[in-house]
């Protein structure tokens, strides 16, 4: 499912047979009472782009790069 499937299925409410990538985020970052601070778009190559997520979690607070993996 593309992103922009994806993202219009959430606005329409239409169910799915399993979390969605954002959906399964956001579970997990509440079930770890995470706060996802700031997206900064970073880069960007073609039409992928690279972004830094800050995050923050009872006192430690991290920056994470959200980025493609190179084979």
């Amino acid at each position: 499912m593309t992103d922009a499937v994806a993202l219009s299925h959430v606005q329409r409410r239409i169910p799915t047979p399993r979390p969605l990538t954002h959906e399964l985020m956001t579970e997990v970052l509440q079930r770890f009472d995470i706060d996802l601070v700031a997206v900064r778009i970073v880069g960007r190559a073609g039409n992928v782009y690279f972004a830094e997520l800050d995050l923050r979690g009872g006192a430690a607070a991290r920056s994470t790069r959200a980025a493609p993996r190179t084979p």
